[in-house]
């Protein structure tokens, strides 16, 4: 084998692994750049679905965020509610306990205005009864006296006139 031989082969060889090693590279950069599109649209898909949990999330935060305040507004509503109707109730209660008040101090002086007024009938009905009965007494008691005196003078009288006949 000559030198000339040797660098023929060698140059062979060279263009030959030259050849291979292009064809290497340009399956190892398709390969790459296949790789890398994949990791591109794996990258794109985990962006999408990101974003749209995120978007998902927004979204359940705020109808979350809505409900909580509606349920806040409900309840201060009902506070609002409870207070005014507290407030009716006692200004009711207060109302009908002075008409109640009134009317049974009413009732009161007019019961005892009505026992006022039978006492003093009974007192002015005892009174006449009083008057009628001392005059009833007064006048039996002097028809009475007047028929005795006149009793006892018929006795007396028929007494003498017995006795002078006797």
């Amino acid at each position: 084998v000559t030198e000339t031989d040797a660098n023929a082969k060698l140059d062979a060889f060279r263009v030959q692994m030259s050849s291979e090693l292009t064809v290497i590279m340009s399956e190892l950069t398709a390969t790459l750049d296949a790789q890398k599109q994949l990791e591109e649209k794996d990258f794109q898909d985990l962006v999408g679905n990101l974003t749209a949990w995120d978007s998902a999330q927004n979204a359940e935060n705020i109808r979350q965020r809505t409900w909580l305040q509606s349920i806040v507004d409900a309840g201060n509503a009902a506070v609002r509610d409870v207070g005014a109707q507290t407030t009716e109730l006692a200004l009711a209660l207060e109302s009908t306990d002075v008409r109640l008040t009134t009317s049974a101090t009413k009732l009161e002086n007019q019961q005892r205005a009505m026992a006022n007024a039978i006492n003093t009938t009974l007192h002015a009905d005892i009174s006449t009864l009083n008057a009628a009965l001392f005059a009833f007494i007064t006048r039996t008691r002097n028809g009475l006296t007047t028929r005795i005196k006149s009793d006892i003078g018929e006795l007396t009288s028929h007494l003498d006139s017995v006795q002078s006949t006797s």
